[in-house]
């Protein structure tokens, strides 16, 4: 029997493959286990931010209505176990040991034809089977784009797609409807698809495909909106209103907490229970971990894994609405295929002081590549644990430190400020 971190290992050795788009290696590890993807009943999560909220909060929802609920999400703070969650909990070691043996001879076949599965699709694989016969209902979070993505194998009762910018622009395309078109791709024939707000290309992209496919859609701003007065703050799907907590007013979270509403709200035609109380529950006690996180008030630490230009700058926007007479310090590391530079530019302008890092990741932005990046009125620090020590030895009680950029790099930092 090998162990986790033999897996573990042997997934960190497959990653020199990179990432391969495309579903020809998914059917065929699918059919090493009977095609289990054919037997769950499955929402299907796409779009460039956004997904987790909506994922983490349809789940809370689920469980409240006690649904036994399977998740597929990535990336995971707490190793490869952490991807495959049945009622809140991790998939046990014994259930991953075995289900990867068992697919171990498919994947040394494709090895052999030069074929190699890439650590992504095996954890795919892994989690369709585990959910068969343990859950009512699985959410799956597309890794990336949807139309190539490995979780695209899935036929959903429901699509979502939560926002289009521009993210990945060297799998997905450089213009906007071409990441949209990549994003409609999870939209199956016959089948509803919920969509956030989005700008008028994106939406139009989606449209057409909705179209193509015979699949209703569901577009926020008019099969459901955002009601605000002075005392509260709803959403509003037909004649449902849902009340969000004041705490959350002005956060860029209402709009993800609308978009799950609604895929929810659809739910029941499939014979999903679902009560605007629960949701109302769900929605006050949300916390996501590395999402606007506060993770520390003295001093005052707030993490959030805005890894692209759209997610900064709702960032930035939140911060300014609830932390106007806070002192702002950023610290920014991300992954080199990421626009980098108009990140940190972007930061600087909002921030005090701003420092970049890189961190432990074979797709992270190097120091030497920072400084290449001809930045102005920025810190360099090659290793990012002596700006945490330096917060904790120095509490500056006027002053919100911001950790933000790829969320691989929010997962070390959490980890380590945990400990």
């Amino acid at each position: 029997m090998k162990s986790i971190k033999m897996i573990e290992t042997l997934f960190n050795e497959r990653r020199k493959y990179g990432i391969k788009p495309g579903l020809n290696r998914m059917y065929r590890l699918l059919e090493a286990f009977d095609h289990p993807e054919k037997k769950l009943r499955v929402i299907h999560v796409a779009g460039t931010n956004g997904k987790g909220s909506t994922v983490t909060l349809m789940q809370n929802v689920l469980r409240l209505e006690n649904y036994r609920v399977g998740v597929f999400s990535s990336p995971s703070f707490t190793g490869i176990r952490g991807h495959i969650v049945w009622n809140d909990q991790p998939i046990q070691e014994t259930h991953f040991i075995a289900l990867f043996e068992a697919l171990e001879e498919t994947i040394n076949q494709l090895d052999r034809e030069g074929n190699h599965p890439t650590p992504f699709e095996i954890l795919t694989v892994i989690a369709l089977r585990y959910f068969v016969g343990r859950t009512d209902i699985v959410i799956i979070e597309a890794g990336m784009g949807g139309r190539e993505d490995t979780t695209n194998v899935v036929e959903p009762i429901l699509s979502i797609i939560t926002t289009v910018a521009m993210d990945h622009m060297q799998f997905l395309g450089n213009t906007i409807d071409s990441i949209a078109s990549h994003k409609a791709g999870i939209i199956k024939r016959g089948h509803p698809v919920v969509i956030g707000d989005m700008n008028a290309i994106a939406s139009d992209v989606i449209r057409e495909e909705a179209g193509k496919q015979q699949a209703t859609l569901y577009a926020f701003g008019k099969d459901y909106i955002l009601e605000e007065t002075a005392r509260e703050l709803c959403i509003r799907i037909e004649k449902e209103r849902i009340c969000i907590d004041p705490l959350f007013k002005g956060t860029y979270q209402i709009h993800n907490f609308a978009v799950a509403c609604m895929g929810l709200y659809l739910l029941q035609k499939d014979g999903i229970e679902f009560h605007k109380k629960t949701a109302e529950e769900a929605i006050r006690n949300f916390q996501l971990q590395g999402r606007f996180e506060l993770l520390s008030k003295n001093p005052a630490i707030l993490l959030d894994s805005a890894h692209n230009m759209a997610g900064i700058e709702a960032l930035i926007h939140t911060i300014k609405e609830k932390y106007e007479e806070k002192n702002i310090h950023c610290l920014f590391a991300g992954f080199k295929d990421k626009a980098v530079h108009e990140m940190i530019e972007f930061l600087g302008n909002n921030c005090d002081e701003m420092t970049v890092t890189t961190f432990d990741h074979e797709r992270a932005m190097s120091m030497e590549e920072l400084y290449t990046l001809n930045l102005r009125d920025v810190h360099f620090l090659s290793d990012w644990r002596i700006y945490l020590d330096a917060l904790y030895n120095d509490k500056d009680s006027e002053t919100l430190y911001i950790i933000t950029g790829s969320m691989h790099f929010i997962m070390q930092v959490r980890q380590y400020l945990l400990s």
